[in-house]
């Protein structure tokens, strides 16, 4: 019957004490020098050893989060939750850890898995790509018209606050440029959109302070809501962390930012071409600076 390697171990170890040498005992043993070395290192370090394989277990988890920590965690998301404004994320958790000085202060991703472990997380939407999103069906135009927001961020540090909105049944758009995005401002930009597209049955708006009047003071009707209940437009809210319910208005978006920004270098060259017709017939986004 075969030795373990234990066994062999100890045996190496007692011939050594019993005076034979350890080129003889490796010999005999099929071991290499090194084997023995190793071995009878950790025997004169720890003579009451028995020579088995060390634990490869790492000594220490950094990613293990105490009972402790997990509570504090869970407790101030759910304060967060339940405060009237204010962010909930795993980057609010985090700076709250981090005023509070507590040690060892746990990464963003180990509080994510945290949340999400008690189920106090919120997907965006449903949390499926394949999820169904009810909405509104337009019958005719200015039956259901949509506004959003998109900023835009130029060399410098200057944002521009792009307003767009659009018919749900024609695709009528009507965009207008700002410098900020105050209740004034919005307000301004529906009234020139009704101008331009005609005053709708519905229109639909996310949560942004400046159509919903602020988080600050809930049970308040802003003033966008009562312009449009002043104009006879019922004004409708997207739900919130949902953002695929107003994905009319969303793609809108990226699309008219594209083909705007096309049909500006082709006026661009356009013009430059009847004052030169020697210049190139093509233009790109690397030229437009220059013209």
């Amino acid at each position: 019957m075969s030795k373990s390697e234990q066994d062999l171990r100890l045996e190496a170890i007692g011939r050594r004490l019993s005076g034979e040498s350890r080129i003889a005992i490796c010999r005999d043993l099929h071991r290499s020098e090194s084997w023995f070395d190793k071995w009878w290192a950790e025997f004169r370090a720890n003579p009451g050893s028995d020579l088995a394989d060390h634990s490869r277990a790492r000594l220490k988890v950094a990613s293990v989060v105490s009972p402790e920590l997990e509570a504090m965690v869970i407790g101030l998301r759910q304060s967060f939750e339940t405060a009237k404004y204010g962010f909930i994320g795993a980057r609010a958790i985090w700076g709250r850890l981090l005023d509070l000085k507590v040690e060892p202060l746990p990464s963003e991703s180990t509080i994510q898995r945290v949340l999400a472990r008690h189920s106090l997380t919120h997907p965006l939407g449903a949390g499926a790509e394949g999820a169904y999103y009810p909405w509104l069906v337009a019958w005719e135009a200015n039956a259901i018209q949509a506004t959003d927001i998109i900023t835009r961020h130029l060399k410098g540090g200057l944002e521009i606050q792009n307003f767009h909105t659009m018919d749900w049944f024609t695709h009528a758009a009507y965009l207008s440029q700002h410098l900020d995005k105050t209740t004034d401002t919005a307000c301004a930009h529906l009234l020139k959109s009704w101008e331009n597209l005609g005053i709708p049955w519905i229109h639909q708006f996310d949560n942004e302070g400046s159509f919903c009047g602020g988080h600050t003071h809930p049970n308040v009707i802003g003033r966008m809501v009562r312009l449009c209940l002043w104009c006879g437009v019922e004004a409708i809210f997207t739900p919130v962390y949902e953002p695929k319910r107003n994905h009319q208005i969303e793609t809108s978006m990226v699309c008219g930012v594209q083909v705007v920004g096309t049909a500006r270098l082709l006026a661009i060259w356009l013009m430059l071409w009847l004052k030169c017709p020697t210049l190139p017939t093509c233009i790109t986004t690397s030229t437009a600076p220059l013209a």
